[in-house]
């Protein structure tokens, strides 16, 4: 049994390895593409490289699962269309015993899954938001295009029809006043320069709405200077879900369950945190706990509720912020798991599959590995409904592997 065990795990390997270098490299095109295009805008290659070693981290998580599914898929159809399972059979081996190794290694596997997507995933997609953001505030408008909606730095949003040399044509730029209310800038002709961290515009036909926090409504001049001062130093940048450690999530979840639960319990979170009251050197907080950060928005926008449009906005995320932190939870652990299921599923797929039907167990395979990332998908688009509960959606496709290995396995015994 010692021989055939070694001999199973060993083929299961030699696939393994094979399946997950080619789904590898085929799912690092998107990113070598995007690299590629970030290049030709002029980003330093130093910080492109180090944007693509950022996001291999994700593509691996993706691509173990699925080289686990294929491997098990074609190792156990090849062992039974080669009759060696019928052998296994008539020798008194039971299937359980041969499949296990191939289901121990892929433990291993989704164990390695679930470190890769709680904890390494989000510290490299936090690390490739920072790298963009230091290159926009390090290269500035050279990165820019026209007829697009461009990232500017300080997260400016910037349109533009033309361009040339520092002179653009019919201007718009989204923009937050000092005290966080979101800015328009419309200009028919702009002069925009660089000096030191400040963004100088000289604007021809221009409207600011809102002008200034203390006088609301719009500003306009046929010819007016305005300043954004330090627009390209660096700021602390609040986390987001997406961007947050698992540990991290389960911490700030009970904070925000009450503040779903009282939008009034935002005063008493933000006296609660020392960092809240601290200031960096672009007068904004210090603290980046994102549900603080809902918190200030909340306490900033007024006690007005519904009748406030932006504080309704606010107080509807506060709601919906305790589900998408669930969903995001139960994504990252079904995500990790997923070796585990697909070689659950794959195995006895592979072993029903015949020489000249190679191709139909490789096809429900597939069927069942794009069912499982489509429900992880559909959680993310449900996440804005607490009452639908999407964080369980997640875990659909798990259930299905389960029960359907359960009747497979006894089938092929």
């Amino acid at each position: 049994m010692k021989t055939i065990n070694r001999y199973i795990i060993e083929s299961f390997l030699t696939a393994f390895t094979l399946c997950w270098l080619v789904l590898t490299f085929v799912l690092s095109i998107g990113l070598l593409v995007k690299v590629t295009s970030l290049i030709a805008k002029g980003m330093p290659v130093a910080v492109v490289g180090s944007y693509f070693l950022a996001g291999i981290p994700e593509t691996i998580g993706f691509t173990i699962p699925l080289a686990v599914l294929i491997s098990a898929l074609l190792v156990f159809g090849r062992l039974s269309t080669d009759s060696e399972i019928a052998a296994m059979r008539a020798c008194g081996i039971n299937l359980l015993r041969v499949m296990l190794g191939p289901l121990l290694l892929a433990v291993a596997l989704s164990a390695l899954c679930l470190y890769i997507h709680n904890e390494v995933v989000p510290r490299s997609e936090d690390a490739r938001a920072q790298l963009a953001l230091n290159a926009t505030s390090n290269l500035g408008l050279d990165m820019m295009e026209p007829g697009i909606f461009n990232d500017g730095p300080s997260n400016m949003k910037i349109w533009f029809a033309s361009r040339t040399n520092e002179w653009l044509t019919d201007l718009r730029m989204y923009d937050k006043t000092p005290k966080g209310q979101d800015q328009e800038i419309r200009a028919a002709r702009a002069r925009v320069t660089r000096q030191g961290d400040d963004l100088n515009l000289e604007l021809y036909d221009a409207v600011i709405d809102p002008a200034e926090d203390e006088h609301p409504g719009a500003a306009t001049a046929s010819r007016l200077t305005h300043k954004i001062p330090d627009a390209f130093k660096p700021a602390n940048r609040p986390k987001k879900v997406r961007t947050s450690g698992s540990g991290e999530l389960r911490q700030i979840l009970p904070e925000a369950e009450l503040l779903q639960a009282d939008p009034a319990t935002a005063v008493a979170i933000i006296k609660a945190c020392p960092d809240c009251a601290r200031l960096d050197a672009k007068g904004k907080t210090c603290c980046l706990n994102l549900v603080h950060e809902l918190a200030r928005e909340l306490i900033a926008k007024g006690p007005k509720g519904t009748n406030n449009p932006v504080a309704a906005q606010a107080t509807k995320r506060a709601r919906g912020l305790p589900t998408e932190i669930r969903v995001e939870l139960y994504k990252r652990t079904a995500l990790g798991c997923a070796a585990f299921f697909f070689a659950l599923i794959g195995m006895p797929l592979g072993i029903r599959s015949h020489r000249r039907e190679s191709t139909i167990g490789v096809a429900i395979g597939l069927g069942i590995a794009l069912l499982y990332y489509m429900a992880m998908i559909l959680a993310d688009a449900f996440k804005g409904n607490p009452g639908l509960h999407p964080e369980f959606i997640v875990w659909l496709p798990a259930v299905i592997c389960v029960v359907v290995a359960a009747i497979l396995i006894p089938r092929n015994q």
